[in-house]
């Protein structure tokens, strides 16, 4: 790869049957106000998933199913300065795009950022549970995979990427890269849908993650 070329931003969204959601976030990235490269690494979807990255214009790449595993993929395929790690039921709406981008222009490789938590639809429900972890991420330092993890390739290789585990992933990532330098949260949302809830049942997906942690 000419590195005279090569973008500051590599996106990689990890998939399993995103036929639904990947293309609105793949167009959300399209007005991303700085150069990228997105892969799309799937777990092994049955619909349409990787035609729809492909005729995109994205590369689409494979891995065992897992989000771990598939991340790991996707960054070992681009050499960009920087990796953004994002869920295909997320959108980046163009303020995140724009806080993102100001973000890059002046961060070090130590630094690591991710956006703020928040539920797409309406009602008390869904606020409450923003609050809630905002309070997680506040005392016990915590994002949610799906607030997206912003990390240079430096650290990410440093690191060691994501590790092998069947859960929490992301947590065990975090706690390695904190040791490089700090984590900011971006001061923009980064919406993701509240399917976990509605398909696992509302208060059972809440004490499910308050067992886990």
């Amino acid at each position: 790869m000419n590195r005279s070329s090569t973008p500051p931003l590599g996106v990689v969204i990890p998939t399993w049957n995103e036929e639904d959601h990947l293309p609105e976030l793949l167009s959300d990235l399209g007005h991303l106000p700085i150069p990228h490269r997105t892969v799309v690494v799937d777990g092994g979807s049955t619909d349409r998933t990787v035609h729809v990255a492909r005729s995109r214009g994205v590369t689409a790449r494979y891995a065992p199913r897992g989000r771990a595993a598939q991340m790991n993929e996707g960054a070992a395929g681009l050499e960009t300065p920087w990796l953004l790690f994002l869920h295909a039921d997320s959108r980046l709406p163009l303020e995140a795009g724009e806080v993102l981008a100001d973000w890059l222009s002046s961060a070090t490789p130590q630094e690591s950022a991710h956006f703020s938590f928040q539920l797409q639809g309406r009602g008390a429900f869904w606020r409450f549970i923003e609050l809630g972890q905002r309070l997680r991420e506040r005392w016990l330092r915590l994002p949610y995979g799906d607030q997206g993890f912003l990390v240079s390739q430096e650290t990410f290789h440093a690191v060691g990427g994501f590790p092998s585990v069947p859960i929490l992933e992301d947590v065990e990532f975090l706690a390695a890269v904190r040791k490089r330098g700090p984590v900011r949260r971006l001061p923009a949302p980064l919406p993701t849908s509240p399917r976990r809830y509605r398909v696992q049942g509302r208060w059972r997906t809440m004490a499910r993650h308050a067992m886990i942690i």
